[in-house]
């Protein structure tokens, strides 16, 4: 039996097992506990290890996707209460416990390690103190305080910039500022690596001569410049691939922290990210997965996935009234359909509003106005419906680049908005234990499910102590 199934079978002792990793004296440990008496299996990694039964009150973890239309997500926070023995008294008073990781697992007792399921993995160690004289609290955040940061970038090293950070340039860039870096060579720098190529540098919106060095991701004006610097770049290249799709520049942005590459789609839209002032990780995924329809969480096993947000379709899962509480699933907010949706896209990252050449205005008035607009603009519209009096005009800025992808997810996020949509919530027993934030589900409930449809999971809150979960789903 899968831990799928055995997590939906109602009325069973359920055993959960903590892991937190710790460092003392310069090495890395586990402290393990749990909430029955268990011993791992022979063929166990760690074999025929204890975890002491001390878990006095599991936590309530909440994890979404905020603004899941938009794209932005949110940490997830969560406490438990452990005995306070001589271990953990020793882990409070020497041990560097903030800031590891923490893993709950779920299971029967009699089962070896390797069949228990991961209901929480990837979190971040917030505290470890005592409330009383037998008391410790384990508080933590879900693994998305990661990218609670700013976005690790080198320092210029000499030069009129020195030690300003280096501009982070992906996919496709229209008139980002550049860096100055060498005064005497006139050298600027737009990325801290290779880029695939630099198109075009502007002194006050009229083309200059210059000099690119790809490699470094620089460029060096052939003559003297007093005006405002800018220029259109394609952005980083990796082992000789050019960054374009979100996915690509989001596992670029992580892999600066270390984490594995992301799982999951997004679509393949060409982007454009120019990092030039203090962002955090987190606002720069929001950015890009809001910028393609998607979001970003973590699953219950710690990795980063990313999910292309549509109208539920191919559930993988079922919920039915023996999954769900008695008169739990009531409708939370109804979202208005749109009337319109205008997509904004290939960002200025200069607006331009003044310092001109005065020939550009007059030689290129076109060109002109996209150094004023901050983005240009395409829109897609439903057609008039008078049952729908609320039916709003909406407006999305993204990253995308050409104008042709602009116009495909503005005609998406219309088709998906032309009907209202209704996010509602329930109370679940233990099913959702083994489901993921963006899972779409197939839902069969009386009343507003009695035909059964299929609904997207924007928001789980695992209540361990009484084995059930709170869900917010779209329909």
């Amino acid at each position: 039996m899968s831990f799928a199934q055995w997590i939906k079978m109602p009325a069973l002792d359920r055993c959960y097992l903590l892991e937190v990793s710790y460092r003392l004296g310069g090495q890395g440990y586990v402290l393990r506990r749990s909430t029955h008496p268990y011993r791992t299996h022979p063929g166990d990694t760690p074999a025929l290890t204890p975890y002491p039964d001390t878990i006095l009150q599991l936590p309530e973890f909440e994890r979404d996707m905020t603004e899941v239309f938009a794209g932005f997500s949110r940490t997830g926070f969560g406490d438990l209460q452990l005995f306070l023995d001589e271990d953990i008294q020793m882990l409070i008073d020497s041990a560097n416990v903030a800031g590891m990781s923490v893993t709950l697992r779920c299971g029967d007792m009699s089962w070896p390690l390797s069949d228990f399921g991961v209901v929480l993995a990837g979190a971040r160690v917030e505290q470890l103190d005592a409330i009383s004289s037998d008391t410790a609290r384990l508080s933590f955040k879900d693994a998305a305080t990661l990218f609670d940061t700013p976005v690790p970038r080198a320092n210029i090293a000499t030069g009129p910039n020195a030690g300003k950070p280096v501009p982070l340039t992906y996919g496709r860039c229209f008139n980002v500022s550049p860096e100055l870096i060498n005064e005497v060579t006139r050298t600027y720098q737009v990325h801290d690596g290779a880029v695939q190529a630099i198109t075009a540098v502007r002194e006050n919106g009229l083309a200059i001569p210059y000099t690119a060095n790809l490699a470094a991701g620089t460029f060096t004006l052939t003559n003297n410049a007093k005006g405002r610097i800018t220029a259109d770049v394609d952005g980083a290249k990796i082992s000789s691939v050019w960054l374009q799709s979100a996915k690509q520049i989001i596992d670029a942005l992580t892999a600066r922290i270390g984490l594995s590459a992301s799982v999951g789609t997004l679509p393949g839209y060409g982007v454009g990210l120019f990092i030039n002032r203090d962002q955090t990780l987190q606002s720069a995924l929001d950015e890009l997965v809001s910028s393609v329809g998607g979001s970003w969480a973590f699953n219950r096993a710690g990795a980063l996935v990313l999910t292309a947000f549509n109208a539920p379709l191919n559930p993988s899962a079922n919920l039915t009234a023996d999954d769900i509480a008695d008169a739990s699933l009531l409708p939370r907010r109804r979202l208005a359909p749109a009337k319109s949706v205008t997509v904004g896209y290939r960002r200025n990252w200069t607006v331009q509003a003044d310092g001109l050449a005065g020939s550009v205005r007059e030689t290129m008035p076109a060109q002109a106005a996209l150094y004023e607009a901050q983005e240009s603009l395409v829109t897609a519209s439903n057609a008039a419906n008078p049952d729908y009096p609320d039916a709003a005009v909406i407006k999305h800025s993204t990253l995308i680049v050409s104008q042709a992808d602009a116009q495909t997810e503005a005609n998406r996020r219309a088709a998906l908005s032309a009907v209202p949509r209704t996010v509602f919530e329930l109370n679940a027993f233990t099913a959702p234990l083994a489901m993921e934030l963006g899972q779409v589900v197939q839902v069969t409930y009386p009343q507003y499910f009695e035909a059964g449809a299929p609904a997207v999971i924007t928001r789980i809150v695992d209540v361990l102590s009484d084995n059930t979960c709170k869900l917010e789903i779209y329909r």
